[in-house]
């Protein structure tokens, strides 16, 4: 199982700010769904080391709470990818 969940709290704004943020940090959104009503947002980030990360991003209006969702060759990464978020978000 190649994919790791974390819970990021305190997020501030809608989807489409959380998504703007990211595209800033060369994090990109490939898809953005709304699920019974949760937004999903897809991401998607290369590191230097040229491993690619994917990502979900599960945002629910009015919940100050999302939670991401990450899937990679490399889970080892993930800790410093949680982290990152948090900083962003």
């Amino acid at each position: 199982a190649n994919e790791l969940q974390h819970t990021i709290p305190n997020v501030l704004g809608t989807a489409d700010t959380v998504a703007q943020k990211m595209t800033l940090n060369n994090i990109y959104t490939i898809a953005k769904r709304n699920v019974e009503g949760q937004d999903m947002l897809y991401q998607s980030l290369k590191l230097t080391n040229n491993i690619w990360v994917l990502l979900e991003l599960k945002l629910q209006p009015g919940n100050p709470e999302a939670t991401l969702s990450l899937k990679s060759r490399t889970v080892e990464v993930a800790t410093c990818i949680f982290q990152a978020y948090e900083s962003i978000i």
